[in-house]
C-alpha cells in the first residue's frame, strides 16, 4: 500500500516560500494559475494581526505607515524623539534618505519587490550599500542604468562617486553615453561581438577613446551618428479614462502606423499605460517584456527560435530515419551525459563541479547518431555553425527564415547550439524580440526593447523597427489586409 500527496496538499506545498525558491519557473506558473487571490478581509490586504494594527504612534498604525510613501515616513519620524528609539529612528533616517534621495520616495513600505521596475530595482539595491561604511572594496555593477529615465541617471552617478569617495573602487559593465562619459577609466573590448571580439580596443583615460578606431569612441563623441525618418499617423487608437496603479483618469491617443515611445521618469505610470490598460484592451498585441529567456544548459538559440526542428526534419529526411534521433534530449543523447555534453560531480560542502563528458567530448550525442549526415555534415557540426554560415548551408526557406531574424538583429555570430546560459543581457534581449517578431500581429509592444545594447546594436534594431512599421504601405504575400504596424518602446 502506498500513500499519495493529493491535489490540494500539493498545490499548498508548492505555493510556501520554499518549495517556490525550489521549483522551476514552469511548475510555479503552473500551480499558480490553479490559484485565485483575493485581498484578506481580516487585514484588509496588511499582513498584519489585529493586535499589531492596534497599537499607534502619534496616532498612526503600522499598516497605515506602510501604506505611505517613503518621503511621508521620513516625515513622520521627524518629530519622535524618544530616547529608547533614537537608535532606529536615525538608522531608518538614513535608509529613507538614501532612497529619497536617488528617486524612489514615492514607494511604499508594503510594496512588493517583485512589483518595482528594472530601475527602481536597480535604485533600492544601491541605496542599500550606502549604509555600508567599509572601504577599500570593490564594487562592480553590471549595467546600473537599466530601466532608468535620464533624469535618474544623474542621480545615479552622485551615488557612484559617493561610493568611490569613500575609498572604494567601481566598476561599471555599461552602454549607457552618459554613464561612460562620466567615468575617469574605460576599458573598452571589441572590437565586435563574438568570435570578433574578445580583445582590449581601448584602456585609459575617458578622454583618449575619441582618438581611437574603437566603435564606442565614435559613437561616444558623435563621429557615428543615426538618422532618423519620421511618418504622421492617419489613425488613432484612443485609451479612454484609464485608471491604474497611480494613473487618475487618463486619456490619450496613440497613433497607428508609427514609432511611438512612451517615456517619462521612473514610477511615472508608463509601464501601467501600456501594460494593464492598453494591452488588456488589444490582447492580439505581441509584448515583449524584460523577462529573461528560459537560460538553462539544454536551450540553444536554435531550440528557442524553434528551428531546430525543422532542422532535424531534413537530417531525418536526407537519412531516412527519425527526427527524434537527432535531438540531445530524446533519442539521440549520449548515453553517459544524458545529452547535456557536461558531466557534474558532487562534491561534500562544495559546489558540484561540471566537466566536459568524456564520452561524446561535448557533444551531446551518442555516436551512431553522428554517423549519419546532412549535405556532408552530422548533427553536432551543424549545431556548431554560426548564424552565418548556417544560412549559407541550408537551402530550406523554413530554416532560413528564422536564421534571417537572428541576423537582422546582429546575432548572426552566435552559434545555433550555444547554450542560452552564456548569453549576455543584451544578446538574451535581442534573440527574444527576433523570436517575437516572427509572430504576425498588428501591434507590438515593446518594453525597454535596448536593455543591454550597446549604441551601435541599437541601429540594427532599429532597422527591424522601421521595417516593420513600413510594412503598413505593402500588402502581405497573402493578399490579407494592410497591417498597422504600431510600436512601444518603453523607455
Amino acid at each position: 500500500m502506498k500513500n499519495f500527496e493529493g491535489i490540494a496538499r500539493k498545490l499548498e506545498n508548492a505555493v510556501t516560500v520554499r518549495a517556490e525558491d525550489e521549483a522551476s519557473e514552469d511548475d510555479k506558473n503552473a500551480y499558480t494559475k490553479q490559484f485565485k487571490y483575493s485581498i484578506c478581509e481580516h487585514c484588509n490586504g496588511s499582513r498584519i494581526n489585529e493586535r499589531a494594527r492596534s497599537v499607534q504612534v502619534n496616532g498612526v498604525s503600522f499598516d497605515e505607515l506602510c501604506r505611505m510613501e517613503l518621503s511621508d515616513v521620513y516625515a513622520f519620524l521627524e518629530p519622535i524623539k524618544d530616547e529608547l528609539a533614537s537608535t532606529i529612528i536615525s538608522k531608518a533616517q538614513f535608509v529613507l534618505e538614501q532612497l529619497i534621495e536617488i528617486g524612489v520616495g514615492y514607494l511604499s513600505l508594503e510594496r512588493p519587490v517583485g512589483s518595482l521596475s528594472g530601475g527602481e530595482s536597480q535604485r533600492v539595491k544601491m541605496a542599500k550599500q550606502l549604509d555600508c561604511n567599509l572601504v577599500d572594496m570593490l564594487y562592480v555593477l553590471d549595467e546600473p542604468s537599466t530601466g532608468l529615465h535620464p533624469k535618474d541617471t544623474e542621480k545615479l552617478l552622485a551615488l557612484l562617486y559617493r561610493l568611490k569617495d569613500k575609498g572604494n573602487s567601481v566598476f561599471v559593465v555599461e552602454h549607457d553615453p552618459e554613464i561612460i562619459r562620466a567615468a575617469e577609466w574605460i576599458i573598452d573590448i571589441g572590437p565586435k561581438a563574438g568570435k570578433f571580439g574578445g580583445e582590449v580596443v581601448y584602456n585609459g583615460p575617458t578622454a583618449g577613446i575619441a582618438q581611437t578606431e574603437s566603435i564606442t569612441g565614435k559613437y561616444l563623441y558623435g563621429q557615428q551618428k543615426t538618422v532618423f525618418q519620421r511618418k504622421k499617423a492617419a489613425a488613432f487608437f484612443e485609451i479612454t479614462n484609464a485608471n491604474a496603479n497611480n494613473l487618475k483618469n487618463v486619456s490619450v491617443n496613440i497613433p497607428k502606423g508609427v514609432l511611438t515611445c512612451v517615456t517619462g521618469v521612473s514610477g511615472s505610470g508608463k509601464s501601467s499605460l501600456i501594460h494593464d490598460c492598453f494591452a488588456k484592451e488589444h490582447p492580439e498585441a505581441i509584448v515583449i517584456d524584460q523577462s529573461a529567456v528560459g537560460k538553462t544548459s539544454r536551450a540553444n538559440p536554435a531550440t528557442y527560435l524553434g528551428v531546430f526542428d525543422n532542422i532535424r526534419k531534413e537530417f531525418a529526411s536526407a537519412t531516412n530515419t527519425a527526427a527524434s534521433l537527432f535531438s540531445f534530449n530524446s533519442a539521440g543523447a549520449c548515453h553517459k551525459c544524458n545529452g547535456q555534453g557536461m558531466v557534474s560531480m558532487e562534491l561534500s560542502f562544495l559546489d558540484a563541479v561540471k566537466t566536459l563528458c568524456d564520452e561524446c567530448e561535448g557533444k551531446r550525442y551518442h555516436a551512431e547518431v553522428l554517423e549519419y549526415k546532412f549535405q556532408g555534415k552530422n548533427i553536432a557540426e551543424v549545431l556548431d555553425m554560426s548564424v552565418a554560415q548556417a544560412l549559407e548551408f541550408f537551402r530550406s526557406e523554413k530554416i532560413n527564415k528564422h536564421l534571417r531574424l537572428l541576423q537582422a538583429v546582429g546575432l548572426d555570430y552566435l552559434k545555433l547550439g550555444q547554450s542560452l546560459s552564456t548569453l549576455s543581457g543584451g544578446e538574451s534581449q535581442r534573440l527574444k524580440i527576433a523570436t517575437e517578431l516572427q509572430k504576425e500581429s498588428n501591434i507590438y509592444i515593446m518594453d525597454e526593447p535596448t536593455t543591454g545594447l550597446h549604441v551601435s546594436d541599437i541601429e540594427h534594431f532599429f532597422k527591424i523597427i522601421k521595417k516593420l512599421v513600413d510594412g503598413n504601405n505593402t500588402s502581405s504575400s497573402s493578399n490579407q489586409p494592410r497591417h498597422h504596424q504600431t510600436r512601444r518602446l518603453d523607455h
